[in-house]
């Protein structure tokens, strides 16, 4: 692991929870979880038992960037998404084409962030858009509520990442046509 990174304020705590959180996560997920890395390409796909924890965590030390780049999230979140969406718009197509019960599997994003990406305004804006612009499509396409989640996990962020974290999930029903809060 880079030498930078071992001394960085909060980098074992990220580590910490990243390996607990996929701990737990695994449990729930018959298909694996799948790990993506903001500046990295080595994504990890259907990690099905926590034995892969050394993996996990592998994948991480190479694929986090040391702590003087600050990269946004918005780049990696709008991927996710726009692969996301267009899987569930053609599996929606087919199912109505076919006459069957569309069923197709959740999206639960857990971001783990020290909550630095988020204080660059500018980037802040961009995330906030790309995710409100996804759920307004999921909306347009009468996806059930729940079938994208995120959930932010801010690890020793400031005050401000909190209040920002905090706005994106308290303003994100308001920017789809069906309100159901």
């Amino acid at each position: 692991m880079d030498d930078s990174r071992e001394d960085t304020e909060g980098w074992s705590d990220i580590r910490q929870t990243l390996k607990r959180l996929a701990e737990i996560t695994i449990l729930y997920d018959k298909n694996g979880i799948d790990l993506h890395f903001v500046s990295g390409q080595a994504d990890l796909r259907s990690v099905l038992r926590s034995q892969n924890m050394e993996v996990i965590l592998d994948a991480f030390d190479r694929n986090t960037p040391p702590p003087s780049d600050l990269i946004s999230l918005f780049h990696k979140v709008d991927k996710l998404l726009s692969n996301y969406v267009q899987r569930f718009e053609r599996a929606r197509d087919k199912a109505e084409r076919c006459g069957l019960e569309l069923d197709f599997t959740n999206l639960n994003l857990i971001i783990l962030t020290d909550g630095r990406s988020l204080l660059n305004d500018m980037g802040f804006k961009e995330l906030k858009r790309i995710i409100y612009e996804w759920a307004q499509k999921l909306d347009n396409l009468y996806a059930p509520v729940g079938q994208v989640g995120m959930q932010f996990v801010l690890i020793g962020g400031s005050e401000e990442a909190w209040k920002k974290v905090k706005e994106l999930d308290n303003k994100l029903h308001l920017h789809g046509k069906r309100t159901t809060r």
